[in-house]
């Protein structure tokens, strides 16, 4: 949830953080679809928390860099 908090607040001040991070939703979609399909449940929560966290942290350093940054 915190991915989605950090993007829903840069969006208001007009910071565009959509393609931030290594893992999308896109992404997200393909792991659990992979799951359904090869039953590794524990492996796949797994994967998916270490990685939402890391985009995570991904868009808050871009938010952090753009909103330091000084209006061109």
């Amino acid at each position: 949830m915190l991915g989605s908090q950090i993007r829903s607040r840069a969006g208001m001040v007009g910071i565009d953080t959509k393609d931030v991070g290594w893992t999308t939703r896109c992404e997200r979609v393909i792991v659990w679809l992979a799951v359904l399909f090869s039953g590794h449940l524990t492996a796949a929560l797994w994967v998916l928390a270490v990685l939402t966290n890391f985009s995570a942290l991904q868009r808050l350093a871009h938010v952090v860099k753009h909103a330091r940054a000084p209006a061109a």
